[in-house]
């Protein structure tokens, strides 16, 4: 898809690799829409990039919400053409100690969130035979990583669902991409111990994401050699799957900097609705 000139809304787009997508998108010539739940900072973050970008409130988990942000977006910048779902929480630690209220809101934000989006975004794709949607995933969508079972479950949720929605898509005109990125230096992933992979920057995964829409590729890793990995993992048996997964960094979460994610974790606890 050409970029250019063409209209993109991106969610959780106050920080982090959000933040990194609508940048370079709007670098690379496109009108950008920034949504998040922290009001004050996604309109200071879109007056800094300039260009068109305009910053709008967003909550992913309620559909009227998701709904006045894709047609504010195509009000102030015109037809949608590229709505890239990124927003999502984690919480680190053993699954017998996180609360059912934790559990439901991950599931809402990186999952249903994600769905909602392109369900709300889809007409306006349809109608005009064109334009793509692009999920933020994870490597945790492919294999099971220790203390966060909730966050992986979701993000083979993701993947699945955009496998599925790709094969509804076939010869629409509408494009479905999923980025999976191994861990990124962002709040979310703070404390996170050392792994063969170094620690991928938020501008890593943006350039996948540009190289998923221009080419029309569907799924992509970042670093683009995982690749190979997640192959194998899915052509694993379950105990070579999780030696090959733990290899890879599976235990990356397990062995985490409790204070270093001290921060994120008080705020995952204390805000009463998700920030993406």
């Amino acid at each position: 898809m050409e970029l250019s000139g063409r209209v993109a809304a991106v969610t959780g787009a106050a920080r982090g690799i959000g933040l990194a997508i609508a940048t370079r998108l709007a670098n690379e010539g496109m009108k950008v829409a920034l949504g998040d739940l922290n009001e004050e900072a996604i309109h200071r973050v879109a007056d800094a990039i300039g260009d068109g970008a305009v910053g709008l409130p967003l909550d992913v988990t309620d559909e009227q919400s998701f709904t006045d942000f894709l047609d504010q977006t195509e009000e102030r910048l015109g037809p949608l053409a590229l709505l890239v779902n990124n927003a999502g929480i984690m919480r680190v630690g053993p699954f017998t100690g996180e609360d059912d209220a934790t559990t439901r809101r991950m599931v809402e934000v990186n999952l249903l969130g994600v769905m909602r989006g392109c369900r709300l975004a889809l007409p306006r794709l349809l109608a005009r035979h064109e334009g793509a949607l692009v999920n933020i995933a994870s490597m945790a969508g492919k294999a099971g990583f220790a203390d966060i079972t909730t966050y992986t479950a979701t993000k083979h949720g993701v993947v699945g669902f955009s496998d599925a929605l790709r094969e509804e898509l076939r010869g629409t005109g509408i494009q479905v991409g999923v980025v999976m990125p191994a861990l990124v230096a962002t709040d979310l992933a703070a404390g996170a111990a050392a792994t063969m992979v170094p620690p991928l920057s938020p501008d890593d995964v943006a350039e996948a994401l540009v190289r998923v829409v221009r080419t029309g590729a569907y799924e992509t890793t970042v670093p683009r050699w995982l690749a190979g990995l997640s192959r194998t993992l899915g052509a694993l048996p379950p105990r070579g799957k999780a030696w090959a997964a733990r290899k890879a960094g599976g235990d990356v979460y397990s062995a985490s900097d409790a204070k270093a994610r001290a921060d994120y974790e008080q705020w995952l606890r204390n805000s009463s609705t998700p920030e993406p």
